[in-house]
C-alpha cells in the first residue's frame, strides 16, 4: 500500500481538486434545469476523456445522463466502486452559487459539500492511478449517478445496468468520517380534500386546514415517539419530518391542502411503519370522511445496517486488489 500512495501522491493536488471541483459546480444541476445533471455529466467525461480513462455518458430519463467511467485491473483482485450523485439543490437566490470561490480556505458553491467536490476527489484518484501507473488486480469503477435528491433513478439505473463491486465508497459529506451505516426513506404525502363554501356560512364547509393540522398533531404527539424509540448502534435514532403544507388553490375557505411527510428508518425496521401511519388516517376518516389520502410506494428505499468490523475481517481487499 505505501509504495502505491508515493506513486499516486505526486498527482493528488489541491488547486486541482479546486478547479475540478470548481468546474463541476458551474454546471447547474438542480431541478428545473433542462436535462438537469447532464451537463456535470459532459463535463466529468471531458475530464475522463482528457486523460484516457474509458468513459461512457448514458441516458436514464427525461434527458438526464448517468456517467460511468472504469479502470480495469489486471485480474483476480476485487472490484471497488466510487460513487456518488450529480444533482443538487436549487442555489435559490445566492448570487454566486453557481460561481465558486475560495473564503477563509473553503470553496464556496452550491454543491461544493453536496456532493461535487467528492466527485472531483473521485476523478482526481482515477486519474491518479493512471499517470502512476498503477496496476491493480481489482477493477476501479466510477458511477456519476442522476436523482439522488428526489427518486434515486440514477442509482437504480446503475444496478439495473450490472454495475457490481465488492466494495463502494459513497461521497456524501460525512466530516471526514467513516459511516457504514444508512438510514433508509420513506415519502408520503397526503392530500386532505374539504369543502368549499362562503365565509359567511363557515358551519357548512369543511375546511382542510384544520383537518392537515389535526393529522399533524397526531404524527407529532402518537407517531414521532414511536419513530423516535427506534434506536440503532450506528445511526442513533430514526427520523420523522412534516414537509411544506400547502393549498392546491386559493379559496374563501380552505377547500385541499397537501402535505409530505419523511421518515428515515433504521436498519433495525425490518417493514415499513405503515401500519401507525394507517391507524391515524383511519381515526381522522371518522371524523372527516371527505379526507383523500395517497402514499408515493415507489418512494421507498430499505435502510443499510452497515459493515461490521468483527464479521468482516476475512473478506476486506489486501493491498494490490
Amino acid at each position: 500500500m505505501e509504495q502505491i500512495l508515493e506513486k499516486i501522491d505526486q498527482y493528488i493536488l489541491a488547486d486541482d481538486l479546486v478547479e475540478r471541483t470548481g468546474a463541476l459546480v458551474r454546471c447547474p444541476s438542480y431541478d428545473g434545469v433542462p436535462n438537469q445533471e447532464t451537463e456535470a455529466a459532459e463535463c466529468i467525461k471531458r475530464m475522463f476523456d482528457a486523460e484516457g480513462i474509458p468513459c461512457t455518458i448514458e441516458h436514464v430519463v427525461d434527458g438526464r445522463c448517468n456517467v460511468y467511467a472504469t479502470l480495469k485491473g489486471s485480474g483476480g483482485g476485487k472490484t471497488l466502486l466510487l460513487t456518488g450523485h450529480t444533482d443538487t439543490v436549487s442555489p435559490d437566490n445566492h448570487p454566486r452559487g453557481l460561481d465558486p470561490y475560495l473564503e477563509d480556505g473553503n470553496l464556496v458553491g452550491r454543491g461544493t459539500c453536496d456532493m461535487k467536490g467528492a466527485l472531483a476527489g473521485m476523478i482526481a484518484a482515477l486519474i491518479a492511478l493512471k499517470r502512476g501507473g498503477v496496476a491493480l488486480r481489482g477493477d476501479v469503477i466510477f458511477a456519476g449517478c442522476i436523482d439522488e435528491e428526489m427518486r434515486s433513478y440514477g442509482t437504480i439505473a446503475a444496478i439495473e445496468k450490472g454495475i457490481r463491486a465488492d466494495g463502494a465508497v459513497v461521497g456524501e459529506p460525512t466530516g471526514l468520517q467513516v459511516h457504514i451505516a444508512q438510514r433508509g426513506l420513506e415519502w408520503y404525502e397526503f392530500n386532505f380534500q374539504g369543502k368549499t363554501v362562503h365565509g359567511g356560512r363557515q358551519r357548512e364547509g369543511i375546511n382542510a386546514i384544520l383537518m392537515a393540522n389535526h393529522f399533524i398533531t397526531k404524527v407529532e404527539q402518537e407517531l414521532a415517539p414511536k419513530v423516535f424509540a427506534r434506536k440503532h448502534l450506528l445511526l442513533t435514532e430514526a427520523t420523522l419530518n412534516v414537509g411544506v403544507i400547502h393549498e392546491r388553490s386559493i379559496r374563501t375557505f380552505a377547500e385541499r391542502e397537501h402535505l409530505p411527510v419523511v421518515h428515515n428508518p433504521c436498519p433495525a425496521d425490518k417493514n415499513t411503519k405503515r401500519e401507525d401511519v394507517k391507524q391515524l388516517l383511519a381515526e381522522l376518516e371518522r371524523r372527516y370522511p371527505q379526507l383523500k389520502e395517497h402514499i408515493f410506494g415507489g418512494l421507498q428505499r430499505s435502510p443499510l445496517p452497515g459493515w461490521r468490523p468483527e464479521a468482516g475481517r476475512n473478506s476486506r481487499p489486501q493491498d494490490g486488489e
